[in-house]
């Protein structure tokens, strides 16, 4: 049974959450109202420069806004700030040590919602097989109660149960790709709540990782505002001193060294027929999550363990 300092702070987080969503509603309303009146109704007109703009219908009214045009940044890979990087030196103090440590994997799950999914152990499984296996920290426990198509609203609501219930070191997030499916307007919140689930994680003594998915090569039209996406959770990352697991930039790098090197294609490599990471893709995702320990994996021995 959950103890009453789990209830009460998840009580206050919905408070939290019913209040932001309260404002940001009220806020979107005022902007909606503001845009679709009448322009002789308005109190005051002040002339705007053209711009280029898409039409659409509302109230009788034929509105136009700016077509967002997105601009492409460059690849880079971003140093840890010094917040980042004490977390991560707590983290390599922890693993030296024969304390035992709880792992915790959560967020969304980056795997085929079909059988394929068993075809191949995930990222966090071969995780688990490291620890107890090529550290021999046979009493560590590492759980994975990550969700297919997990969403940051979805993780913040269950926390409790999914996360810091199990009194967890070292907590992994990764969330970013369902929720860029919510689209510009959703951005704001997922910020929010972001902060939040790193919050909680923290106050609760815990090492929150977070985590960037791979971009999904084969299907990126179908998640257009990913990328805004992936810079909140770099800059999240960044502000409240969480260590950040790139796997966006770095696969981004590993698949510019392809093409430069006219090499067979890392989105082929590594990537299954549809959007997630295949066996070798989350080979890749457990190899970069512990490259950021002192304790630094075999990644013959991980491919050997890859397969179930």
């Amino acid at each position: 049974m959950r103890s009453s300092s789990y209830r009460s702070s998840r009580s206050d987080r919905v408070r939290r959450m019913m209040s932001i969503d309260a404002h940001e509603t009220s806020h979107e309303d005022e902007v909606n109202t503001a845009i679709a009146e009448p322009a002789e109704e308005r109190e005051v007109a002040t002339p705007q420069p053209a711009k280029p703009a898409t039409s659409k219908q509302a109230n009788g009214h034929v509105l136009k806004s700016p077509v967002r045009k997105r601009v492409k940044k460059p690849i880079e890979h971003v140093d840890p700030t010094p917040a980042q990087r004490a977390a991560l030196n707590h983290v390599n103090e922890m693993i030296q040590q024969t304390s035992p440590l709880t792992w915790v994997f959560t967020g969304e799950r980056l795997v085929d919602n079909n059988h394929t999914a068993l075809a191949h152990r995930t990222y966090s499984e071969l995780i688990s097989e490291h620890v107890r296996t090529g550290w021999r920290r046979l009493l560590d426990v590492v759980v994975d109660t990550s969700v297919v198509e997990g969403r940051v609203d979805n993780l913040l609501m269950s926390l409790d149960w999914r996360t810091l219930r199990l009194q967890p070191d070292i907590v992994s997030i990764s969330v970013g790709l369902a929720d860029s499916l919510q689209g510009e307007r959703g951005q704001r919140r997922f910020r929010r709540r972001l902060e939040m689930v790193i919050e909680s994680i923290q106050k609760a003594g815990a090492i929150a990782l977070l985590n960037t998915p791979p971009p999904p090569a084969k299907q990126a039209k179908m998640y257009p505002d990913l990328p805004e996406y992936i810079e909140i959770i770099q800059s999240m990352a960044a502000e409240m001193g969480a260590p950040l697991i790139d796997h966006w930039t770095e696969w981004k790098f590993s698949i510019l060294k392809a093409q430069k090197a006219k090499a067979d294609s890392t989105e082929k490599r590594w990537t299954s027929p549809g959007v997630f990471p295949n066996a070798n893709g989350h080979l890749q995702m457990a190899l970069h999550l512990l490259g950021h320990f002192s304790e630094s994996p075999n990644p013959s021995y991980l491919y050997a363990n890859r397969a179930i």
